[in-house]
């Protein structure tokens, strides 16, 4: 008596290209593993046959004309904001996502921008699509205050000092006086030889 194999066909697809067609015997195992797709940005999670799914190295064996189609994750990547040697923040940012940044507050300082590169040349447009691990750096510039020196009633000078600076306020010369310092109020209580400038 004949005993007779049907033959299936097997199909393997990533999304809607057909990576191999197989011919093979009913009861046939056929190796997931020798498939290797690629999917920027996500990673092979395994195969699926429209009712069951298998790990991406599965071996299956089949009874019937068969479609595997690839399954995919989408990756997770990690992004750091960097201010000097100093850490800001990391977040897990999804590929393709975009990331935003709401700058913490640095006294005596202002924000300015992010920057893919720790010269601070390649500013980062935000929002920021993230396709790998990122680090990206934050400038931060120095605020200036403006320090008045008040001679007398209408007579005054004004110098730009930045945050932290230390200043040194000069001597003054009036005609028939003799200079007797500086002071932080008009009251002429607060003496101001020298002094670190924080605001104006």
């Amino acid at each position: 008596y004949a005993k007779w194999v049907k033959d299936v066909t097997v199909q393997i697809f990533n999304e809607s290209e057909e990576l191999d067609e197989l011919t093979v015997e009913n009861g046939s195992s056929i190796d997931l593993s020798q498939y290797a797709p690629v999917k920027t940005g996500y990673t092979l999670s395994g195969w699926t046959d429209g009712e069951n799914d298998y790990p991406a190295a599965a071996k299956v064996t089949v009874y019937e004309d068969t479609v595997f189609t690839a399954m995919w994750i989408r990756n997770n990547y990690t992004v750091e904001v960097m201010d000097g040697e100093e850490k800001l923040g990391s977040w897990q940012i999804a590929y393709g996502e975009n990331f935003t940044f709401d700058a913490p507050a640095k006294t005596g300082f202002d924000f300015v921008a992010l920057y893919t590169d720790e010269t601070l040349t390649q500013k980062a447009e935000l929002p920021y699509a993230i396709t790998a691990n990122t680090v990206l750096y934050a400038k931060y510039e120095k605020q200036t205050f403006t320090v008045t020196l008040v001679y007398g009633e209408g007579d005054r000078q004004s110098k730009t000092v930045e945050y932290g600076e230390t200043f040194n306020p000069p001597a003054a010369e009036k005609e028939g006086y003799v200079f007797g310092g500086w002071y932080k109020d008009e009251a002429l209580t607060q003496r101001a030889e020298s002094f670190e400038v924080t605001q104006d």
